[in-house]
C-alpha cells in the first residue's frame, strides 16, 4: 500500500513540476499579451502598446519565470515598434538565455530577432548577424514569423 501511495505521489509531483516549468505563459498573462498584440501591429499605436504592457507588468505580482519572460519579450517587441531598443540589453539577454533552454522555436526565433535588433542599433553588425543566423538555424522553413 505504501508503495502505491509513493508512486502516486511521485507521479503527481512530476506532473505539477512539469506544468509549473512550462515555457508557456499563464492564461492571465496570455490575455495581456493578446491585448498588446492587437495594439502593436499598428505602428502608429506602438507607444500605446508599450505603455499598456508596462502598466500591466507593474500590476502583476509573483510571476512565474515563463510569465515574466513572455511579458518581457512582448515589452521588447512593443519598444522595437517604437523604433528604439537602446535600453533593453539586460532584458533581451535574459530573454534569450531563458528561451534557449525553455522556449519553443517561435519563442527562440523572436528572442534572437530582437537581440539581433539590439546589436544592429549598437552598430555591432557581426553580433547581429550571428543572432539572426541562430534564429534561422532553429526556425523551420515555411513557418510564419511576425515581428
Amino acid at each position: 500500500m505504501k508503495s502505491k501511495f509513493f508512486t502516486f505521489f511521485f507521479i503527481l509531483s512530476t506532473i505539477i513540476y512539469c506544468i509549473a516549468c512550462s515555457s508557456s505563459p499563464s492564461k492571465r498573462v496570455q490575455d495581456i499579451i493578446d491585448k498588446t498584440e492587437e495594439i502593436v501591429v499598428y505602428p502608429p499605436r506602438a507607444h500605446e502598446a508599450y505603455n499598456y504592457i508596462c502598466e500591466a507588468i507593474s500590476k502583476e505580482h509573483s510571476l512565474s519565470k515563463a510569465d515574466e519572460m513572455a511579458l518581457t519579450l512582448m515589452k521588447i517587441r512593443a519598444k522595437d515598434k517604437c523604433e528604439f531598443l537602446g535600453a533593453i540589453s539586460d532584458s533581451i539577454k535574459d530573454v534569450v538565455k531563458y528561451y534557449e533552454k525553455n522556449g519553443d522555436s517561435n519563442q527562440k526565433m523572436m528572442a534572437y530577432y530582437y537581440m539581433a535588433g539590439f546589436y544592429r542599433d549598437r552598430q555591432d553588425y557581426p553580433s547581429a548577424i550571428e543572432m539572426m543566423g541562430k534564429g534561422l538555424v532553429i526556425f523551420p522553413t515555411g513557418n510564419k514569423f511576425y515581428a
